[in-house]
């Protein structure tokens, strides 16, 4: 009887050892497959939220209330979360519970914003040689005020002196005035439009995909 037992758990360990190949062998090859995927969208995700909209959009408010007039600047900042998603094979390995292994998906830019922060498309700096962190008060700052003494009003596209740089709302001195992002777009480290936009993103649905 102990033959017969040995002889069993050295199939098992056969046929095991032969799907931890074959499943390595799978999940190495749709891996580039994978990270495609999931790129294509979370670009789609982001693009369609309504901060971005707004942020690239003529007349948008957020665009409007930061001044921000080369809205490609947004495009290399999503450049940059997208390519730095990756998606890495964790070998498949036998256990006592049976086979141990998959995919590790992550992006490093898509939690923190360390990666885009201190790049220049994330800011300008205006005439006033004022720096204009755009992306980390969208991000992380919340609602809290940013800048006081100010307050946005209506631009005045035929009087010079009111012009906006976005031909729209404007800026100006205001002493009980008080600005910031605002609250429905506001962002923490851990609630803004990138990771709200992500909430609802199925990665599971798009691995099986891949693996059929």
């Amino acid at each position: 009887m102990a033959g017969v037992v040995e002889s069993d758990e050295k199939v098992e360990r056969a046929i095991l050892r032969a799907l931890r190949r074959e499943l390595n062998a799978k999940l190495a090859a749709i891996t580039p497959a994978i990270r495609q995927r999931i790129q294509r969208e979370v670009q789609r995700l982001i693009v369609s939220s309504p901060e971005f909209i707004s942020l690239t959009s003529e007349g948008g408010q957020l665009r409007t209330e930061f001044g921000l007039e080369n809205t490609n600047q947004m495009q290399v900042i999503l450049d940059k979360w997208i390519s730095s998603i990756a998606v890495e094979v964790e070998p498949v390995r036998a256990t006592k519970a049976g086979l141990v292994g998959g995919l590790r998906i992550y992006g490093c830019g898509l939690r923190t914003f360390n990666d885009v922060l201190d790049d220049p498309a994330s800011y300008y700096v205006t005439e006033k040689g004022d720096k204009i962190e755009f992306l980390k008060w969208l991000c992380l700052e919340g609602d809290r005020t940013i800048i006081r003494r100010f307050d946005v009003r209506p631009g005045n596209r035929f009087e010079r002196v009111f012009i906006s740089r976005t031909n729209s709302d404007l800026m100006k001195p205001s002493q009980d005035g008080k600005w910031a992002v605002p609250a429905w777009a506001a962002g923490y480290k851990d609630s803004n439009f990138v990771t709200r936009s992500l909430k609802g993103m199925d990665v599971s649905a798009i691995v099986r995909e891949a693996l059929r």
